[in-house]
């Protein structure tokens, strides 16, 4: 029987997909959880035009991220944190770094769009990775400087 998905399912497919699946499956699993529903022909015109709209949306995040991608790659950011030598007292934070790029380029990115391996704690030049949208990755550099 055919269903469409109104949310991702774990090996089956996306929200909005037109899927085969056995009547059993769809009458014990899918339709308690509300994760799909029969495909009549007026809910398979409206998946299909919903996910024009998704893929109109997806594009729109893309050029957004490119953007975004242009201002970072070129962005140079200067941290001043108190140390011993090299080695800082503490460690900069991913709150300090989005808070100085909002502050440099006026964008927000999120904690979870940073790609640091590990807190910096050690004065010196780094090259921050950051995934601003499926495809569209940036890095800009991040130096920090010691100070008494």
């Amino acid at each position: 029987m055919q269903v469409i998905l109104k949310q991702n399912v774990a090996n089956l497919g996306r929200k909005g997909e037109l899927k085969n699946v056995k009547e059993g499956f769809f009458m014990n699993y899918l339709r308690p959880r509300n994760l799909a529903d029969v495909a009549t022909p007026d809910k398979v015109k409206g998946a299909q035009e919903m996910q024009k709209r998704e893929v109109v949306q997806h594009e729109r995040v893309r050029e957004l991220a490119s953007k975004i991608k242009e201002q970072l790659d070129n962005l140079k950011i200067v941290l001043k944190a108190k140390a011993q030598g090299d080695k800082l007292y503490g460690a900069i934070t991913e709150k300090a770094i989005l808070d100085a790029v909002e502050e440099k380029i006026k964008v927000r990115l999120e904690k979870k769009d940073l790609g640091l391996s590990e807190h910096i704690k050690v004065a010196g030049i780094y090259e921050i990775p950051v995934r601003l949208a499926e495809g569209v990755e940036a890095k800009f550099t991040l130096e920090v400087k010691a100070e008494k």
